[in-house]
């Protein structure tokens, strides 16, 4: 069953460059804005999960970093140097998300699928990848480092 959250009464960055929306309400299933309106009696919603008093606090909704390392289980970089225990790269994750980032690109570039995927599930940032598993990326990497790469 998907939850409803309402983000009530929040001002809105929503990092488009402008000024915050004042006193909206933020309609949130399953982890996923539906919907972003002005703010209205908090009663009006009987039949959501959970309403949330955002009022005088400002809302910044899924922001996404672009290019992190050390944030996926597996090599680091392009170099495909030895990876971080799997403590430090949720520790890494949990930085992210107390700076609000709620999605991150990993471009350490030899990360598995397999890895991702139990990253993904130890940690609730949602973890992306940038793969760069070619031949003479390979070549290339065991030649800059190569310590973390595997047969994987």
């Amino acid at each position: 069953m998907v939850s409803t959250t309402v983000l009530h009464g929040g001002d809105l960055v929503d990092g488009q460059g402008t000024d915050p929306q004042q006193g909206v309400d933020i309609v949130v299933e399953g982890g996923t804005v539906r919907e972003i309106i002005p703010s209205r009696p908090a009663d009006t919603y009987a039949a959501v999960d959970e309403i949330v008093d955002a009022a005088g606090m400002l809302v910044i909704p899924g922001l996404i970093n672009n290019h992190t390392h050390g944030t996926a289980y597996g090599p680091l970089f392009p170099s495909g140097h030895e990876g971080l225990r799997h403590e430090q790269v949720l520790a890494n994750l949990d930085r992210h998300l107390l700076e609000g980032t709620t999605t991150v690109l990993c471009v350490d570039g030899f990360v598995t699928a397999e890895a991702l995927a139990s990253t993904d599930e130890a940690h609730p940032v949602n973890v992306r990848l940038a793969s760069c598993n070619t031949p003479a990326c390979l070549e290339a990497a065991t030649i800059a480092d190569g310590g973390g790469l595997t047969e994987a």
